[in-house]
């Protein structure tokens, strides 16, 4: 059942009604999308600053020095947004639970996941921030990788030469926005940075906290040339939250962003947000560009870690298919099944009293199992402490790709969130073992849900809570045949945190990553910090080029030590 929201649109100065909640479980347990909603205010407003960034390539000295570090140990931000309820889900009248769909592949021989045929050093923390975690993230374009970590862009050819010879301070590319302007003077990290091949241009994007409201920064190249000028935006935030970890996608009607909502202390989550930016004008470089808002709290309270779909390929959505945001629900949050619940945000930017928020049935999934120890710290790792596993949410991205054609399409959307495997109640780390829930989602039409065509969870190794491998912190995409590429950390207490990537191809489905999984990249060190901050994020791409090389991105460590992070780029391919 889908419940329908056409909302009256408010300004951007106008007050927003979020009920007060608490970190946790905010709400009525197993809300569903039978429930009515309430509070169904749309805010609609424009860019506070806009400005022309000239070419990065003859602006490179002089770059303005960021006025503070907010991701560093000292400001813990990314706090969980969901906690297990504890007696719920998983068997709870035994506490033990096996993973219906783990390993499916390895029954599948021959496994021949190929190796990478490229990686090479991306930013380290060293020369980015010496700050944790890195936010890992990039993406491919014809003819140049771009990674963003925290504070930092780096641009380099596919040969792995990083251009200009160094990394470049993120609000480099808002130095067009006018003097004394909150998006040209702050560098507060959370970035991200995504290819647009509907429009064959760039998008950068990072956060602004110290100001209340804050704001979000976002940069569109104005060329495929990511060392050329760039369009500048400058928008304020809503309300007085605070708007973590927010993550974008690109779809032909905007640039859609989630975010999670806190209280400015950080005491109180406050819910889900979406937004969509008004893509087209900002790819024109329109001043007037404003984004369509809905605070997500009222109508869904448990609500939180969603994602909006990011499209692929060179074959568009069929007309009417709607941006969908997607995040994870378990009944160990106390929701009514395993399932993804799908979120539809429609702007209107002309008329914004227009725009629509709809919130769809629930898609069922295999069981899983959500639970999770207390604390942030629980993924062991040889030599180092204990890692943040982040496992409350989906991660970035969910990919949407178009297998068939505008008029007769195969939709396809992948994704992957982090569960537990031990098969028993996580109350520690040494009980405690994670694997990767992937699925995909396909459709026919522009309207229907669809199906879950595929799922699996990937774990490596054993089955042991105290000698295991963990896998966590996933990426996944699909190139043109339908094949899909997975890249995560691993670790184990007898493992530091290598680089590792899996793959399922061919058009069955049931058999799980069949190609099993390969070394990526190995770490040299471990993460001494006792923060846990890993990650928060990394990334899959296809390459526009041929639609089959995988492009991935995450980190690692060269050698122990506290924020001493490297990152590793590099790219793969099936044989097919």
């Amino acid at each position: 059942m889908s419940i329908l929201v056409t909302a009256t649109a408010v300004l951007a100065t106008g007050a927003l009604a979020s009920p007060a909640g608490t970190g946790g479980n905010p709400g009525t347990p197993g809300a569903t999308p039978e429930q009515a909603m309430a509070n169904a205010s749309i805010i609609s407003s424009r860019a506070v600053a806009f400005g022309i960034t000239p070419s990065i390539r003859s602006q490179m000295a002089g770059v303005i020095v960021q006025r503070s570090l907010k991701e560093s140990e000292e400001k813990n931000e990314n706090e969980r947004v969901k906690f297990p309820i504890p007696g719920l889900g998983a068997d709870a009248g035994s506490g033990l639970f096996t993973d219906p769909l783990l390993n499916l592949g390895l029954a599948n021989a021959p496994l021949t996941m190929p190796t990478p045929s490229l990686t090479f050093l991306g930013q380290t923390g060293a020369e980015a921030c010496n700050c944790l975690p890195p936010d890992t993230n990039g993406d491919v374009g014809p003819n140049h990788y771009v990674q963003a970590v925290n504070i930092r862009v780096s641009v380099y050819d596919k040969t792995g030469t990083r251009l200009l010879g160094s990394n470049l301070q993120s609000n480099t590319f808002f130095n067009g926005l006018p003097a004394g302007t909150s998006c040209r003077n702050s560098d507060d990290g959370d970035p991200i940075v995504l290819y647009d091949s509907l429009a064959d241009r760039w998008m950068i994007s990072q956060f602004e906290v110290d100001d209340v409201p804050g704001h979000q920064c976002i940069a569109i190249s104005q060329s495929p040339d990511p060392l050329g000028a760039w369009y500048a935006y400058d928008f304020v935030m809503p309300n007085s939250n605070f708007f973590d970890y927010p993550h974008y996608g690109v779809w032909p009607d905007g640039y859609y962003l989630t975010v999670n909502q806190f209280n400015q202390a950080g005491t109180a989550f406050t819910g889900g947000g979406i937004f969509a930016f008004d893509r087209v004008k900002m790819l024109a470089g329109d001043a007037t560009a404003s984004y369509i808002y809905h605070d997500v709290f009222a109508d869904d309270p448990n609500a939180g870690g969603m994602l909006p779909t990011d499209f692929d390929g060179l074959v568009p959505p069929p007309a009417g298919l709607r941006n969908r945001i997607m995040e994870f629900r378990a009944d160990e949050f106390g929701d009514p099944l395993d399932a993804i619940r799908t979120y539809e945000l429609v702007p209107n930017f002309s008329v914004p009293a227009s725009s629509t928020f709809t919130i769809r049935a629930d898609t069922a999934l295999a069981a899983f199992d959500a639970r999770s120890p207390s604390g942030r710290n629980v993924i062991e790792q040889s030599g180092g402490a204990g890692l943040d596993a982040i496992a409350d949410r989906v991660m970035f991205r969910v990919g949407y790709r178009n297998l068939g054609t505008v008029t007769a399409p195969q939709n396809s959307w992948v994704n992957n969130f982090t569960v537990n495997v031990s098969g028993v109640n996580p109350t520690t780390a040494g009980t405690y073992q994670t694997g990767i829930r992937w699925f995909e989602l396909r459709s026919t039409d522009s309207t229907s849900l669809g199906t879950v065509r595929d799922q699996g969870t990937h774990s490596s190794g054993a089955i042991s809570g105290t000698t295991g491998l963990n896998n966590w912190m996933g990426s996944i995409a699909q190139d043109n045949q339908g094949n899909i590429g997975l890249g995560f950390s691993q670790s184990g207490s007898a493992q530091r945190a290598n680089i590792m990537i899996a793959g399922r191809t061919g058009s069955g489905t049931g058999a799980g990553m069949n190609e099993g999984e390969a070394l990526f990249f190995a770490s040299a060190g471990s993460q001494t910090s006792s923060s846990g901050r890993w990650g928060d994020y990394s990334s899959m791409s296809i390459d526009p080029v041929d639609e089959c090389t995988f492009w991935y991105t995450q980190e690692y460590y060269a050698a122990s030590s506290s924020a001493g992070w490297s990152t590793r780029i590099g790219k793969f391919a099936f044989p097919s």
